[in-house]
């Protein structure tokens, strides 16, 4: 499927699923290994919440 089919929902979804990788991979590389708090974290970084204060 071409890129200019996926409606703008699609594309969110994706890029959502992006940032959440990008987000994990930086805290595990900070050295945070509980999960418990690279869920806690992670949740933080990327909800809509928390990106609105940039």
């Amino acid at each position: 499927m071409d890129i200019k089919e996926y409606n703008g929902t699609a594309l969110a979804y994706m890029g959502d699923a992006v940032m959440s990788m990008l987000v994990r991979k930086k805290l595990l590389a900070q050295g945070y290994q509980q999960s418990r708090v690279l869920q806690k974290k992670s949740e933080a970084w990327v909800s809509a919440k928390h990106r609105q204060l940039f």
